[in-house]
């Protein structure tokens, strides 16, 4: 009851982004990550489906790591030419952007679904190229829909909704799983296809510019700059690669010589990945994000070290019990530190980066285990051994990585708001402040609430440089352009460039709109209460 109340208040206004990814993953996980309905296919012609998954994985790596970076960039620009070509310097609104990301997510959930049935109707000498043209297909959904949830999700509400969003995906690929094999080959590809329309409906119905403010969304709409690899978290990168390389040597050695042990994977595999999954969210919102990567990496040690010595149904369990328990949570622990540490304009430069070495190191990983096999002079215990000194590298990634939970500011503070009246709650009255806001002159008390603290926050997550910080704090102030230019002794056309770079990186049109989006920065981030 305590874990069901604890996740209701996530779910309440983000459960529905949770939704579309876990039943997008789901397909991910039944039919082109060597998913089981895509084995019964391709065994059913008579084809390996390795190479086709490897396939997959290569191309969807690929996908990621180019949409991550460019995707976005690409549509603030479309959006910003087609819209608002004059001299003003006035960015396109955050609800355009909504709806670029809205078409991008149904085209990849339309583009997935058509290449998936088409794996019935046409030749398996044809499935390569397929399998290539889903691996694309499924980036930009997956992209867009992670870097939203980095944008809309309060910090401590991450976990929740991510794994939510992770149980609903490995629901589906049990069903699969357990209930797959009673179906007949040719129906396997529809079923996984399905799911996808799910996540269409979904899209069409919650995703309209109306529900913005229900769902409230504050991501920071500005130009997505590339930046270079260097600004991705080195320690991070090590830590996902060694991972996600065991993982590759799982799905080559582990799993297979674990699924011969009277089907007993068809009824237990996933299970345990989803019992996991939901303690992890409530783990990582209310204790920390590192003890999920700690269990991670002792569960898989232990079950490498292990599993040379295990037989039988006993060694079935354990090994898949910590496995699919590591497996839980350090997916968790990569998916919330990536929101954690992306700035809102670079969440999907920053996904698109973690992501693709993820996938990328799945698919080196099972090229390398492949390779160490067929050397005369690797056994598998030798091979276990590569793996645990690999592993070690991912322990010392995480030993430089900072607690992205408890390093926030935001987190158990509270913030005091002008309150005109002793009944009135936070939200009421930074609602009321807003209003009065509107007009020339600010409300006594806001610049309590626009002190340094905030402003630092602000700054954080916009990426706002100091001297645009500092206009930002004068504006929210309510000073005129010209008390501005005096008080920092700049000239008129100076300020017009600092406010066109501040309105464009917070995603705003004018001064009313930076106020409005102040006030929902307070409620979202820094109210607890008020969310």
């Amino acid at each position: 009851m305590a874990i069901k109340g604890y996740y209701v208040k996530a779910l309440r206004d983000y459960g529905f982004l949770g939704v579309i990814m876990g039943f997008f993953f789901g397909w991910l996980l039944t039919f082109p990550m060597l998913g089981p309905s895509l084995m019964a296919l391709a065994a059913s012609r008579g084809v390996d489906s390795t190479n086709i998954g490897v396939i997959f994985i290569a191309f969807h790596a690929f996908g990621l790591v180019i949409y991550g970076i460019w995707g976005p960039h690409c549509r603030t620009q479309f959006v910003y030419r087609m819209n608002y070509m004059h001299v003003t310097g006035k960015v396109a609104d955050a609800v355009d952007n909504i709806i670029i990301d809205n078409i991008m997510m149904k085209l990849s959930c339309l583009l997935c679904f058509g290449l998936t049935l088409a794996f019935i109707s046409t030749h398996h000498n044809a499935w390569l190229w397929l399998a290539s043209m889903l691996g694309l297909a499924s980036s930009p959904f997956v992209i867009t829909v992670a870097s939203t949830i980095a944008r809309a999700v309060p910090l401590d509400e991450r976990g929740r909704v991510l794994s939510f969003a992770m149980v609903i995906a490995n629901i589906i690929f049990y069903i699969h799983t357990a209930f797959g094999p009673f179906l007949r080959p040719s129906l396997v590809a529809p079923a996984s296809a399905g799911w996808l329309l799910i996540p269409l409906v979904i899209l069409h119905f919650n995703l309209r510019p109306s529900c913005v403010r229900e769902w409230r969304y504050s991501g920071a709409y500005g130009e997505e700059r590339g930046h270079g690899v260097r600004d991705f978290p080195l320690h991070l990168a090590i830590l996902i690669v060694s991972f996600y390389v065991i993982a590759g040597f799982a799905y080559q050695v582990i799993f297979p010589t674990l699924a011969s042990v009277h089907n007993l994977d068809r009824y237990y595999n996933a299970l345990p990945y989803i019992f996991v999954s939901i303690l992890g969210g409530q783990i990582s919102d209310s204790v920390g994000r590192r003890p999920l990567a700690y269990a991670g990496f002792i569960n898989l040690g232990v079950a490498t070290a292990i599993f040379p010595l295990m037989k039988g149904a006993s060694g079935y369990f354990i090994t898949q019990t910590l496995i699919q328990g590591a497996y839980a949570c350090i997916d968790l622990f990569i998916w919330v530190t990536l929101a954690d540490i992306a700035p809102r304009d670079r969440a999907s430069w920053y996904y698109g980066i973690g992501l693709g070495l993820n996938v990328l190191a799945i698919f080196i990983g099972m090229f390398l285990i492949r390779l160490f096999l067929h050397m005369p002079q690797m056994d598998l215990e030798e091979t276990c051994l590569a793996a645990s000194i690999i592993m070690f590298l991912g322990v010392l990634g995480l030993a430089g990585l900072k607690e992205t939970l408890q390093g926030q500011p935001s987190i158990g503070k509270k913030v005091q708001f002008p309150i005109t009246n002793e009944g009135d709650d936070n939200s009421c009255a930074m609602m009321s402040s807003v209003s009065a806001l509107s007009s020339s002159r600010a409300p006594k008390g806001l610049e309590n609430v626009v002190d340094q603290y905030i402003l630092a926050l602000l700054g954080s997550e916009y990426n706002l440089t100091p001297r645009e910080l500092e206009i930002t704090g004068l504006l929210l102030q309510g000073l005129s352009n010209n008390a501005i230019e005096k008080k920092l002794l700049i000239s008129k056309g100076t300020l017009k460039t600092h406010l066109r770079h501040i309105f464009q990186k917070i995603g705003v049109a004018n001064r009313k709109e930076l106020l409005l989006r102040f006030t929902h920065f307070l409620i979202s981030d820094l109210g607890p209460n008020n969310r």
